[in-house]
């Protein structure tokens, strides 16, 4: 949960920079409107400084979360005394990332412009980490449907058959591989 968290801090924080709301302060719109177009937004120094301080905090609580979770992997028996193991990969990520977050902690930005096309990417991670958090609730092949289906809306796409047909037949198709085909039980 603690890694759901951090990046539904993350998400909400992107959010409300897309959107232009908030610590945003927007000064001379005119002007920035002629010089950099209609799609950003130039922050003060103050909202920039915690801006940045918050983003960090945010990664640097997300690779945190991410090293405690890798903690509660369960090793194989014949794999507990190896260098690298099952564990490795998800240590080394986890480590980056905090060990990357503290070390932009002591670098000042000097100019941030912050891009309102961002609101998909943010729409997109937000709709992910609703996916992870349904899989449980509703099985997999429902919220896979759920997933494609607000992607593809998010992406542009407004042809329904397309939207209907790929959100549907991906997770039938799936399902009758995986679980019918080769009689695989996912257990979620």
């Amino acid at each position: 949960w603690c890694t759901v968290a951090a990046a539904a801090y993350a998400v909400w924080m992107a959010a409300t920079l897309s959107a232009g709301r908030g610590i945003l302060q927007v000064s001379c719109a005119a002007r920035n409107h002629a010089q950099r177009g209609a799609h950003s937004v130039r922050l003060g120094a103050l909202a920039t400084a915690m801006i940045y301080r918050s983003i960090l905090v945010s990664l640097f609580a997300l690779g945190a979360g991410y090293v405690l979770l890798t903690s509660q992997i369960v090793l194989d028996p014949w794999s507990e005394m190896d260098a690298i193991n099952s564990r490795t990969l998800p240590y080394l990520y986890g480590t980056g990332l905090m060990l990357c977050a503290f070390m932009l902690a002591w670098q000042q930005p000097n100019k941030v412009e912050v891009s309102r096309r961002l609101l998909p990417l943010a729409a997109v991670c937000l709709v992910v980490i609703t996916f992870i958090i349904l899989l449980p609730y509703t099985g997999l092949w429902w919220a896979l449907g759920a997933l494609l289906l607000l992607n593809m809306l998010i992406m542009g796409e407004r042809r329904l058959p397309i939207l209907l047909g790929t959100s549907i037949s991906v997770p039938l198709v799936g399902w009758g591989l995986v679980e019918e085909l080769l009689e695989m039980v996912i257990p979620l």
